[in-house]
């Protein structure tokens, strides 16, 4: 998730991202041009899998048939071990500094949690992305330990203050949180790493939670899909 240039903003089918990545995380769909859509600097823009450029459309329908396939089927989709880059990797990019001097470091604020279950977690780690550690950073991962010892990462990244842009493809989307069009997805690499994530957008950040476990079936434990949309809602409430 990190490389030596920061773009602006970059298609991700779904969402944009606010990459700093030579290393592409693997359980995001494929990055593309925007095309005719284009992107609004500063806002995050809905659009329809049509308005898309001919190669985009095409990346977007086959993730829209090849999640509609697993659904069918109960089944999530296999991935690259890349995947779990962030998972194996966080501590070696992460900054353990007293939480003041991070937050002196920060362009802007970084979310709060603590209205959400994350304020319960164990505090693991703050991941900055970008060129430098040393910041000051728009983008970061906050890692926390859940109570079962599943690791739950926040991703933030305040795309209005860079000049950046979210897409959203409205087809790719099926959750909300609050009023914000949001993707829900599980995935699994190849050496059976469960990787469950939610990705929306608010007016000026974009966020990812990412459980590195299975959801349970709805209604089928605690830790469910209704679950992690409850702790999304509660993060962006607290916004």
């Amino acid at each position: 998730m990190y490389s030596a240039k920061k773009l602006s903003a970059i298609l991700c089918m779904g969402f944009a991202l606010p990459v700093f990545a030579q290393h592409q995380d693997a359980t995001s769909p494929l990055a593309g041009s925007a095309g005719s859509a284009g992107l609004s600097i500063g806002k995050a823009k809905v659009v329809s899998v049509e308005q898309l450029d001919p190669a985009a459309r095409g990346v977007a329908e086959k993730d829209l048939a090849l999640q509609a396939r697993f659904a069918a089927g109960g089944g999530v989709e296999t991935v690259p071990d890349d995947a779990a880059y962030i998972k194996t990797h966080y501590a070696s990019r992460a900054v353990y500094w007293a939480e003041s001097k991070i937050r002196k470091n920060l362009k802007s604020d970084w979310t709060d949690v603590s209205r959400s279950e994350l304020q319960g977690y164990k505090y693991e780690a703050f991941v900055p992305e970008g060129p430098s550690k040393t910041g000051p950073w728009s983008s970061y991962t906050r890692v926390f330990k859940r109570p079962d010892g599943v690791l739950v990462m926040l991703h933030e990244w305040d795309y209005a203050l860079d000049g950046g842009g979210v897409m959203i493809v409205k087809e790719l989307m099926n959750e909300h949180v609050h009023q914000y069009l949001a993707r829900s997805i599980v995935r699994k690499t190849k050496s059976g790493q469960y990787i469950s994530e939610l990705t929306w957008a608010s007016d000026r950040k974009y966020y990812t939670l990412t459980v590195w476990d299975k959801l349970n079936p709805s209604g089928g434990g605690q830790y469910d899909k209704s679950w992690l949309v409850t702790l999304a809602e509660r993060i962006t409430q607290a916004h």
